[in-house]
């Protein structure tokens, strides 16, 4: 949508939001109020449980009743009104509101209307919810995303922990298996990973890969499995991300309209499994990342949550994976009002879970599959979905179910982000901390 977008922030959120329960508190000792005396609330305060859900049904309320909204079935925080060139939406996320339309007055018509029953600000999209919006669609009719400034500040709070020297072009080591067996057993092994950051890392990272990070996903996912007992080899892992991320801080998601024709405004989708018979429960790994207009939307790393009998099992549950999120997003877009015409095309690399989606028949190696599996094959047969092959070297989703070695992990990364050419220098540039600089 060639639009500009604004968010509006409401400045008084929850207290504007009427409470249906009685609540009582006591007085503030600001007021001066007898200590005996109670106060009962009418609007809906901060550390309420309740607090977040009350904002929400007003605001709801605001844009659907006294507006003319419409709230989408699919999304309960997102609002539309009018159709084509007239359409605006609305996304609401606790007190932002970020605003899309192609015509500046249609956005400043709602502005207008929304400050006119609640107290709000209302500025350019350049920042939400940490994540910074780089409008070039004057340059090059691209918009980007990114979590630079985030990734700034991981790598100077952990930066005593990240090891100096020569910067590392993979997350994680492709030659180490980290399992359990790694773990520490005794309390003199528990004793030298007590004083390491290793859950606070974790945290850390796990936001910087699930909203920008593709390429050290699957790093921190394995590595956020021994949070409950690390062991030394783990903490090594955690410390080469780290550094991983410390090389290489700045990447960006970039969406454009400079795309094959056949690419625009549709979903592309890379799908694969790594099947782990040697693990320590021998449950494998699904990774998908789907496409749109040039850069990923949505991408996954997780555990599956049974084992597999073979190869072609772990690849078909994982393309059950992405078809929900598929058929999720789709909806989606229809529901706000951009049909899609065509199925979406899901590049596998297993030629037996392809047959297996694509015909009916009963292989005694899958007849145990949970039936849920199947409705890959429905969503097939409407024609909402459509899985080809793909060689396993073009793959992206290789990237989210395994380490790679430094070639095929910056190929792929490549295709999924967008990295400065000074930071792009592979194997010619040096990570030293900060305090070493000072």
């Amino acid at each position: 949508m060639r639009g500009r977008e604004l968010p509006l922030l409401a400045t008084g959120r929850f207290p504007n939001a009427d409470l249906e329960e009685e609540v009582y508190m006591e007085a503030p000792k600001e007021m001066e109020l007898d200590r005996s005396k109670i106060l009962k609330l009418l609007k809906a305060s901060y550390g309420l449980k309740q607090a977040s859900r009350q904002w929400h049904k007003h605001v709801r309320k605001l844009l659907t009743e006294e507006l003319g909204y419409r709230q989408l079935v699919t999304d309960s925080c997102v609002f539309i009104k009018g159709e084509g060139d007239n359409k605006i939406i609305v996304i609401l996320y606790v007190d932002d509101f970020i605003m899309a339309a192609k015509s500046m007055s249609t956005i400043q018509s709602l502005i207008a209307q929304v400050k006119a029953r609640l107290p709000v600000t209302d500025r350019p999209l350049t920042v939400c919810l940490g994540i910074n919006f780089t409008d070039n669609r004057d340059a090059d009719n691209s918009v980007s995303i990114d979590l630079d400034a985030f990734a700034d500040k991981m790598t100077a709070k952990f930066e005593e922990h990240i090891p100096g020297g020569r910067a590392v072009n993979t997350p994680i080591r492709h030659d180490i298996h980290y399992d359990r067996k790694q773990c520490p057993k005794t309390e003199e092994e528990q004793s030298h990973i007590q004083d390491k950051p290793y859950r606070s890392a974790i945290g850390s990272m796990m936001y910087l890969v699930n909203a920008i990070r593709v390429d050290a996903i699957f790093a921190t996912n394995r590595e956020a499995r021994f949070m409950d007992n690390p062991g030394l080899e783990h903490w090594e892992a955690v410390q080469r991300t780290l550094k991983y991320i410390a090389s290489h801080p700045h990447a960006k998601i970039q969406y454009s309209s400079n795309i094959p024709e056949g690419h625009k405004n549709v979903l592309i989708a890379y799908v694969d499994a790594n099947w782990e018979k040697h693990s320590d429960d021998c449950r494998s790994t699904t990774g998908w990342i789907i496409f749109f207009n040039g850069g990923p939307i949505a991408w996954c790393c997780a555990k599956q949550k049974s084992a597999s009998g073979s190869s072609a099992e772990s690849e078909y549950k994982a393309v059950y994976d992405v078809v929900a999120e598929i058929i999720w997003l789709r909806h989606l877009l229809i529901d706000m009002g951009y049909p899609l015409d065509t199925p979406t095309v899901i590049y596998e690399d297993s030629q037996s879970c392809i047959k297996f989606a694509d015909n009916p028949i009963q292989l005694s190696s899958m007849k145990h599959i949970d039936p849920k599996y199947h409705a890959v094959r429905q969503y097939v047969e409407q024609g909402q979905v459509y899985i080809d092959k793909i060689d396993t070297k073009d793959n992206m989703a290789d990237m989210c179910t395994k380490a790679l070695p430094h070639l095929l992990h910056n190929h792929f990364r490549h295709k999924v982000l967008r990295f400065p050419q000074a930071e792009d220098q592979e194997g010619h540039t040096e990570y030293k901390r900060t305090r070493n600089n000072a």
